[in-house]
């Protein structure tokens, strides 16, 4: 179900009715940007959360003819003068990436808010932005053909899909970000059906052929368990206020 990123879909599930037929994948940070806002018809209580799946992880990229080629040149030229920095949308995990950073740096980006990770592309192959938070799975090809470059993962380790790319973390500046696709049931769901919705949850992707259907399409896993996947929510919410608290949307 399309619509106002996510928000339509989400709060269909919330609706469903308890009886096990109906979940549905849900995606971070639009989740709990939505509860943050106030315009959600839903919390992170109308939700039994199942697991979370998959991840795309944050980077930051720029033209490939860019001087900026570390989060330290970033940060000293965004002090040196105006850098305009694309990102999907105000609310989005680049949004709130790039506002970590400034509230890391000090530093202030004329920050351009794309309709999708198209725009963003086209901008950064184009040489029409200084840079972009955007995700891997957006630039990752480019980057290895040589059309653009990726300074920096917003992950806490090295993805092993681009094992020489060090971490912003590495770089000395402490922003994180990624982009989660998990899966829920409405609340209210009778405590053995949960068991069982999780249960099959974890299987699948404990299986073999998931797994290599999942390598093949250049889905990241990030397998976590409900419980675990609860309190992410739970401290991204506390993370995605903090920054809606100071630039509201």
């Amino acid at each position: 179900m399309p619509g106002s990123g996510g928000q339509k879909g989400f709060e269909e599930i919330a609706r469903a009715r308890p009886d096990g037929y109906t979940i549905g994948l849900v995606f971070t940070p639009q989740l709990v940007a939505h509860v943050v806002s106030g315009r959600a018809q839903y919390t992170l209580d109308s939700f039994h959360v199942m697991g979370n799946v998959a991840q795309d992880p944050g980077i930051v990229a720029v033209p490939k003819d860019s001087p900026i080629k570390t989060m330290g040149d970033l940060a000293e030229a965004a002090k040196a003068g105006s850098l305009t920095v694309a990102v999907n949308g105000i609310g989005s995990d680049d949004f709130l990436a790039a506002k970590q950073f400034e509230e890391l740096t000090g530093v202030t980006f004329n920050l351009l808010p794309t309709k999708g990770s198209t725009e963003q592309k086209a901008a950064i192959l184009g040489g029409h932005v200084d840079a972009a938070f955007m995700n891997l799975s957006q630039m990752i090809k480019q980057h290895n053909a040589g059309d653009a470059r990726i300074i920096a993962l917003l992950t806490e380790e090295r993805d092993e899909h681009l094992p020489d790319m060090p971490t912003a973390r590495e770089q000395g500046y402490e922003v994180l970000m990624r982009a989660t696709r998990g899966f829920v049931a409405p609340a209210g769901v009778d405590t053995d059906i949960q068991g069982q919705l999780d249960t099959m949850l974890a299987e699948i992707m404990a299986s073999d052929e998931f797994k290599a259907n999942a390598k093949k399409g250049a889905i990241f896993l990030l397998p976590m368990a409900g419980g675990d996947y609860l309190a992410y929510l739970k401290e991204l919410q506390e993370q995605t206020k903090a920054v809606y608290d100071k630039a509201p949307w």
